[in-house]
Formats: C-alpha cells, sequence, structure tokens
C-alpha cells in the first residue's frame, strides 16, 4: 500500500527530524508508508473544531473575517471546513503546516475543520526507536587497528528521541489507578 498523497508534506517534515531523507542513496532507512504508520499511530482525528478567527481591518475601518487558525499545525490536506449553516467552504490560501487557513471573500462563521492533525515528535521518537532497535544487531568489532561501536550512535538516537518525546503536542488519556487504595469500593 502506498502512502497517502495527502500527508506527502507531514511524512516530509518527519523524515526532517530523524535525518532519514526520502531520496537518501542506496535507499532511506525507513519507506513513506512506515513513516505514514509511525504517524498515523500519533494522530488525533478532530471533528467540527472550531476555528478562531482573526480581524482584518479594511480601509474606512469596516472588519472582516478573513483568516482562520487552529490552536495547533500539522494538519493532513484532506481537511473539510464548514460554516454557520454547515455548507462546505474553501479557504483561499491554505498552511496546514501552521494551522492557518485565508479567505478572499468572508465565510459565515463561525468556521469549522474536520480532519486528521499529527504529532510530528512523537512519530519522529517512534521511528528513531526502531533505528535503535536496527541498529543494536549490529556488533562492535575492531579491524586493523581501527575500532568500531554502535554504542555512542544508538545513546545519540535514544537522547534525541526523548527530546522529541517532550515536544509532543498531542496527549494521549491515561487511566491512573492507586495500589493503595481498594479501586473496587464504589461498585
Amino acid at each position: 500500500m502506498a502512502a497517502r498523497t495527502t500527508l506527502a508534506n507531514i511524512i516530509r517534515r518527519t523524515r526532517l527530524l530523524i535525518d532519514d531523507p526520502g531520496n537518501a542513496v542506496p535507499a532511506p532507512l525507513f519507506s513513506d508508508e512506515e513513516v505514514q504508520e509511525a504517524l498515523d499511530e500519533n494522530r488525533l482525528d478532530v471533528v467540527y473544531l472550531g476555528l478562531q478567527e482573526v480581524e482584518t481591518i479594511l480601509p474606512g475601518g469596516q472588519i472582516q473575517y478573513l483568516e482562520y487558525y487552529a490552536k495547533y499545525g500539522d494538519w493532513e490536506d484532506d481537511l473539510r471546513f464548514q460554516n454557520n449553516r454547515w455548507d462546505i467552504v474553501v479557504p483561499d490560501v491554505v498552511d496546514n503546516t501552521v494551522g492557518k487557513w485565508s479567505f478572499t471573500v468572508q465565510p459565515l462563521y463561525p468556521l469549522y475543520v474536520t480532519g486528521k492533525r499529527f504529532d510530528r515528535f512523537v512519530a519522529a521518537a517512534d521511528l528513531l526507536d526502531k533505528w535503535v532497535a536496527k541498529l543494536k544487531l549490529d556488533f562492535t568489532f575492531s579491524s586493523q587497528g581501527q575500532s568500531f561501536s554502535r554504542k555512542e550512535k544508538i545513546e545519540n538516537l535514544k537522547d534525541l528521541a526523548t527530546d522529541y518525546r517532550k515536544r509532543q503536542t498531542i496527549m494521549k488519556k491515561a487511566r491512573m489507578t492507586r495500589p493503595d487504595i481498594n479501586n473496587n469500593r464504589w461498585g
């Protein structure tokens, strides 16, 4: 299965985070499908998210709402925008990377977006973990007075993965329990 074309920009930007360009010679470390899989594991499906409108003051003092923002970026290119009557509207200028969309004619607002946004940093960290796993299968050796070790590279990749996990933008829910209390007490 080929990677989705609507995800090409985010795949490219995720590859930059792990220094694995898709046009690497002889081949990239991860296929586009593998990068897409890591991204899909760290995606948030969003339905009818209200966008923040920004006023544009025209000559004469008239105010129009031509620009709209989402709180976060990294959106897949298959977004759907709807106005307050649930009509589909199409922005004239699209920046899914930042989460900013502009119109030349003011749409009815509020404006809502439905689509998928991704956490590139956690996806990149997951890919770095897979890279570390591949390197651990290699071995350290010496030849003609030279020593070849994977340990330093493995530690650097682990450190980078840790840094990226700290930049996580999509929080996942977790159910927490305390072992020191009886969790069944309430029924």
